[in-house]
C-alpha cells in the first residue's frame, strides 16, 4: 500500500511539470554514497559504501547501462554487487521519457564464515522527465530474478538538482522487498548522445 502511494505521487509530481521540459542525458557517469538496512525476519544489518554507475547512448533511443556497488555491512560482511545490461528510452510527451532496461546481475558475499556469489537478471521500467530547467525526477520498478531464489522487486525514486548543464546532484530512494537504500551523490553528463531522433531534427534546424 506504502509503495503504491508512492508511486502515485511520483507520477503525479513528474506529469505536473511545466508544459516544456529540456532533455535528459543517458550519456553520463555517476558517483555517490548508499546506505542500505536489511530487514527480513530475524535479520537487521545496516551498511554503507560507494556506488559507480554510468550510461553510454547510442542509436538514437538506446543505451548501454552498468552498475558497481561495494558495502560494508554489520558483522564483517562485505558485498559487491555489480549490474549491466541493455536499455530504450521512448519520449512520451514533450518532458517525460519512458525507460526500459534489461541486465545481468551478479552479487559477491564475503563474511567471517565464508564467501558466496550469485547471479541473475534484471528487468527494469520507468520514467524520467526534467520538471523543471534546474530539477529532475525518476520512477522506476525493478525486478531482479536471482539463480538461488532470492528475488526481489524494488521501488526505486530519485531527483536530482542541476548544478550546470553537466553537473548535478541528486538523492534517491530504493524501497526492496528486505531492504531500505539512499543514495546520496554527483553525475556528470557528457555531450547529446542522449537526444531522440525528433530531438536532433529540432537541433539541427535552429
Amino acid at each position: 500500500m506504502e509503495r503504491t502511494a508512492a508511486i502515485i505521487f511520483v507520477m503525479s509530481m513528474l506529469v505536473s511539470g511545466v508544459s516544456f521540459a529540456e532533455n535528459v542525458s543517458y550519456t553520463y557517469v555517476r558517483l555517490g554514497y548508499v546506505n542500505t538496512e536489511i530487514d527480513a525476519g530475524p535479520i537487521n544489518v545496516d551498511g554503507d559504501g560507494l556506488e559507480l554507475d554510468g550510461s553510454f547512448g547510442f542509436a538514437n533511443n538506446a543505451f548501454a547501462f552498468g552498475t558497481y556497488s561495494d558495502l560494508d555491512f554489520d558483522f564483517d560482511i562485505d558485498v559487491s554487487l555489480l549490474e549491466f545490461g541493455g536499455g530504450y528510452h521512448h519520449r512520451i510527451t514533450p518532458k517525460i521519457d519512458l525507460v526500459g532496461r534489461l541486465g545481468y546481475v551478479r552479487a559477491d558475499i564475503d563474511t567471517s564464515f565464508g564467501d558466496a556469489d550469485d547471479d541473475g537478471l534484471l528487468l527494469s521500467g520507468g520514467v524520467r522527465s526534467r520538471i523543471t530547467n534546474s530539477i529532475e525526477g525518476r520512477a522506476a520498478l525493478n525486478i531482479r530474478t536471482i539463480d538461488s531464489g532470492a528475488n526481489d522487486t524494488e521501488l526505486d525514486l530519485g531527483g536530482d538538482y542541476y548544478v550546470t548543464d553537466r553537473i548535478t546532484v541528486g538523492l534517491g530512494l530504493r524501497l526492496g522487498d528486505d531492504a531500505t537504500t539512499w543514495f546520496l551523490g554527483g553525475r556528470y553528463s557528457f555531450g547529446d548522445r542522449h537526444l531522440s531522433m525528433g530531438d536532433q531534427r529540432q537541433a539541427s534546424n535552429r
